[in-house]
Parts: C-alpha cells; sequence; structure tokens
C-alpha cells in the first residue's frame, strides 16, 4: 500500500539541534532526510538535555582520519547478543569439507608409534601403539567388531587423502576424520 512505513539497514544516523534526523546507507552516501512527525517538541527537549558530545574530540592527521574511515565501511556498528557456536558448527564454518562425529578416534598409519615385537622377560611391555584402542569418553563400549573391520579394510581405502577413516554397521560406534 502507498505510505506504509518501509524497512532498511541504516549505516549511519545524524541528530541535529534543529530536530532533524539524517540518515546514510553508506558511509560514501548521501545524508537523506529521515521523514518524521510535525510535533518534534520532545525530541528538540532532549536533544538540549544531552551534553555536547563534540566537545572532547582530539585532532588527528587527514591521512589517519582517511585510513580509519576506510577501515569503518567493514566494520560491525552494534551487537546485541553473544554467539555461542558449538565445536561441531564452529568446524564445519572453517572448513568446507570438514565433518565432526562423536565416537572413536583413528590415527594415520605415519602416527602411529612403531613397538618392537621381541619382548623379554627382563624388559618392561610394550605400549600399544598411540590411537589404537582409545575412546573419548570412558563408556564401556565394546570396540572388538571395530578392530575386526579395522583389519579387513585395505591398506589403500584406509589411508586415502591421508586421513583414515573406519566404517561400521553399528549406530553407537562414529569415527573422527583427522584433518
Amino acid at each position: 500500500m502507498k505510505g506504509d512505513p518501509k524497512v532498511t539497514d541504516l549505516r549511519v544516523l545524524q541528530y541535529n539541534p534543529d530536530g532533524n534526523i539524517y540518515y546514510k546507507l553508506r558511509f560514501a552516501g548521501n545524508w537523506c532526510v529521515l521523514p518524521q512527525r510535525k510535533d518534534n517538541k520532545v525530541r528538540t527537549k532532549l536533544w538540549n538535555e544531552l551534553p555536547d558530545l563534540y566537545a572532547t574530540q582530539r585532532k588527528i592527521k587527514k591521512k589517519k582520519f582517511e585510513d580509519f574511515q576506510e577501515l569503518k565501511k567493514d566494520e560491525v556498528l552494534a551487537i546485541s547478543e553473544k554467539v555461542v557456536i558449538r565445536l561441531e558448527d564452529l568446524i564445519t564454518l572453517i572448513t568446507v569439507e570438514a565433518e565432526w562425529t562423536w565416537g572413536r578416534l583413528a590415527k594415520c598409519e605415519q602416527d602411529l608409534k612403531r613397538v618392537d615385537e621381541n619382548i623379554d622377560e627382563n624388559n618392561i611391555p610394550a605400549k600399544k601403539p598411540a590411537g589404537l584402542s582409545f575412546t573419548i569418553h570412558n563408556n564401556g563400549l565394546d570396540y572388538s567388531d571395530v578392530e575386526a573391520e579395522r583389519k579387513n579394510i585395505a591398506k589403500a581405502s584406509l589411508y586415502t587423502y591421508g586421513f583414515a577413516g573406519t566404517g561400521t554397521r553399528d549406530s553407537h560406534v562414529c569415527t573422527f576424520k583427522v584433518i
């Protein structure tokens, strides 16, 4: 309908003592008068009660001022709320093809530590290579079926594109992709 209010994003507002309000849609744009009601007595009274905001301005060099104006073009003027992002969402925002899943970590072959198979009675037993069998949460899940499937997967398909993945048919087991 004709005369309906329109909503737009204003970049800059300027209040003048005469009661007029000017706005810019872009910092480099022209000042436009914001349409108002004819009765602006309240606005004039409030303007006169405000302290002089421009009395404390410091002088700066013209080059610094121009650089500052250039920086302000893409600056966020106001944020009303904090943004809380889950780690899963953050990873998908940072890298396009990354995916965050819960469950067991998978390690690349080159990241595993080699263990000497010859164990003497005098020597301390060798530890398992890092990444073979541990979970994020110690929740007592049985990963023996995952270990069996891991041994059956060919090395060529396991280490494609520099990350290891383990595919399982169980719904309670997921894998991490190493970025």
